[in-house]
């Protein structure tokens, strides 16, 4: 067994191509003790999930047994998760209170939902991070048209028919024009007691455009194609406070929808937080040019990487 240990904590794009990486050179393989650590045991291909939430892309076709990984690359997997790192005692603590020593540790454990401290947010929307809630999502959407079917009232249906995305990033708007395209072209022909006039579905913004990472003509076309698709748009607003099939904006005004789905941002996992590192604004660890993170008081920690989101 090799004498230096290297932890890896997240099994996403990040963490995974470390430990492919290391697993291609024998001498590297000889040096490390490698242990990647996830909370599934299987990566996960996240930009084709809303295509699964549609089902446009089956869920087999975006994950990879990391255990299967593991088993032919020299590392050993642990399906875990991480609640707390102790960088004096350079250990991992994971859920089960058994304790990892790292000589050097690599975090690529991705992100959470982040909720941004709004009432009833976490409560009373659906995040979309995860299979499960694509399916999840999926799931409902199917159950809601058969609901509508057996309703006799027209404004019940079109009750049922209404959804509202908070967040209008990549993850909103890709939902968006997957989740409309499935509920006009893929559910409706199969439901003709029902009219396309029936579904709605907004996305609302903070900022004063689509996708704001993105180039302004480009935001600009996915605002257009959007809305010719008859998706409702509002930027510049801001959440105030949720409640069940419900949602109030900081101007006053009120959206009804019965079905809410939360994609306006992520921050790291609780343990990440808790770490002394420098951070920025939306909570990321602030890292030098080779990916070791900086401590809050300006120096750099020569054994713990952070990458990924």
């Amino acid at each position: 067994m090799a004498g230096r240990r290297l932890v890896i904590v997240g099994g996403g794009f990040a963490g995974l191509d470390v430990a492919r990486s290391i697993s291609r050179s024998r001498v590297a393989r000889g040096y490390w003790d490698t242990v990647l650590i996830d909370k599934e045991n299987f990566f996960q291909f996240n930009p084709l999930l809303p295509a699964v939430a549609v089902g446009a892309v089956e869920t087999r076709h975006i994950v990879y047994p990391l255990r299967e990984m593991a088993r032919h690359r020299h590392v050993r997997f642990y399906k875990n998760k991480a609640v707390r790192v102790d960088l004096d005692r350079r250990e991992v603590q994971l859920h089960n209170d058994l304790r990892l020593r790292f000589d050097t540790l690599v975090i690529a454990a991705g992100s959470v939902s982040n909720f941004y401290g709004i009432p009833g947010a976490a409560e009373h929307t659906r995040p979309f991070k995860t299979l499960v809630d694509a399916t999840t999502l999926r799931a409902r959407v199917v159950e809601l048209f058969e609901m509508a079917e057996q309703s006799e009232s027209l404004e019940q249906r079109r009750r049922l028919l209404s959804f509202l995305i908070v967040g209008g990033g990549v993850t909103g708007v890709e939902v968006a024009a997957e989740l409309f395209e499935m509920a006009r072209h893929t559910l409706l022909p199969r439901y003709p007691s029902l009219d396309r006039s029936l579904i709605t579905l907004t996305v609302i913004e903070g900022s004063e455009r689509l996708v704001p990472s993105a180039r302004p003509e480009h935001s600009a076309y996915v605002l257009r194609f959007l809305e010719r698709r008859g998706v409702a748009v509002r930027l510049g607003v801001r959440v105030a406070r949720v409640e069940p099939r419900r949602v109030y904006l900081a101007g006053g005004d009120v959206l009804d929808a019965f079905t809410i789905v939360w994609t306006a941002g992520v921050r790291p996992p609780d343990f990440v937080d808790a770490l002394p590192f420098e951070k920025a604004a939306d909570g990321r660890v602030r890292v030098d040019e080779h990916l070791r993170a900086r401590r809050a008081d300006g120096t750099v920690d020569p054994d713990v990487y952070v990458a990924g989101d």
